[in-house]
């Protein structure tokens, strides 16, 4: 009870959890009610919202825009 049915007509009808993991495979888990992600997935996006990119951090990362900061005088002295 509560688990899909191999095959036939009975066959549970669940959207899946979107995440793509880092193997390139999608995760099989039902996602949650009117989300698009699992529990685990769902917390994970979650906390790592924060470290996205926005708009005015997006443009760092367009070839040949991005900003490098001058050398430091210490990296350039020899240690004693």
């Amino acid at each position: 009870m509560g688990y899909p049915h191999p095959k036939g007509d009975n066959t549970m009808q669940y959207p899946l959890c979107r995440h793509i993991k880092t193997n390139g495979l999608q995760c099989q888990a039902p996602s949650l009610t009117e989300a698009q992600y699992c529990y685990f997935h769902t917390r994970l996006h979650q906390r790592h919202s924060g470290f996205r990119h926005t708009d005015t951090t997006r443009a760092y990362l367009i070839p040949g825009q991005h900003v490098e900061p001058p050398p430091s005088s210490t990296a350039s002295s020899s240690p004693a």
